[in-house]
C-alpha cells in the first residue's frame, strides 16, 4: 500500500471521509486555550451549584456539546466503577479525541462554537487572532 501522505506538512487523516487534512497550528491551540481561560475565570458551572473550574475541566465540557451539535456519538453510560461523573453513577464516552491530534478545520470550528457559547453565557472575550496556515 503506497503512501499517499503528503511530505513535510504535520497532517492526519479525517475520521469521515480519510482525506488528509492539516494539524491545528501552535496558534489555533494557543487561541483555544485562551478562550477556555477567559471561560474558566468568568462562569461558575453547573448554574444550581456553581464552581469555577479550569480551561481543562472547559475542554471535557464544550467537546462533548459540540459533538452533539455536529451530530457525533457521545453516549452516556453507566461508569465502571459506579460513581461516575459528579457521582451520578453515569459517565460520557465518546470517539478518540484529543486536543493536540484535533485538524485545523475541526479546531476553528469548536473555538467558534466555544466563543459563541462564552458569549451567550455572558462571558467577556479577550481578542485572539487565529493564524491559518495556507492548505
Amino acid at each position: 500500500m503506497p503512501n499517499d501522505r503528503p511530505r513535510g506538512a504535520l497532517i492526519d487523516r479525517c475520521h469521515r471521509c480519510g482525506t488528509w487534512l492539516r494539524r491545528a497550528s501552535a496558534d489555533q491551540h494557543a487561541v483555544l486555550q485562551g478562550v477556555l481561560e477567559d471561560i474558566a475565570l468568568q462562569l461558575a458551572w453547573p448554574p444550581r451549584d456553581p464552581a469555577f473550574h479550569g480551561p481543562d475541566w472547559w475542554w471535557e465540557m464544550i467537546i462533548p456539546a459540540f459533538d452533539r451539535l455536529k451530530k457525533q456519538e457521545v453516549e452516556m453510560v453507566p461508569a465502571i466503577d459506579g460513581i461516575g461523573a459528579g457521582g451520578n453513577g453515569f459517565d460520557f464516552v465518546r470517539g478518540a479525541r484529543r486536543r493536540r491530534k484535533v485538524n485545523s478545520v475541526e479546531i476553528s470550528e469548536i473555538i467558534e462554537y466555544a466563543r459563541s457559547w462564552a458569549i451567550d453565557q455572558g462571558v467577556k472575550l479577550r481578542e485572539f487572532n487565529e493564524k491559518k496556515k495556507a492548505a
